[in-house]
């Protein structure tokens, strides 16, 4: 979620554990530094309690994308304002 404040925004992400994890890795993909098989690898749930990896839910999935497009649009105003 993006909040705004009186003078600046702050940023709530839906898994603030893995967050910067699924940004890094979107990001790396999206470049080319890493390939398919270590974006689906890195891009999923980590238990805290036991370690293992699981995909994300589709509702998870569905949550991330609506966070970026949230995120993106508050770029793209805050861009338009100057």
């Amino acid at each position: 979620m993006v909040y705004e404040a009186d003078d600046y925004y702050t940023f709530k992400a839906f898994s603030n554990l893995n967050y910067s994890v699924f940004a890094e890795t979107l990001l790396l993909y999206q470049i080319g530094s890493i390939d398919y098989h270590d974006f689906v690898n890195q891009f999923q749930e980590i238990s805290l309690m036991t370690g293992k990896r699981s995909p994300l839910t589709s509702a998870e999935l569905k949550l991330y994308i609506r966070t970026m497009r949230k995120i993106v649009d508050l770029y793209k105003s805050l861009l338009a304002e100057k």
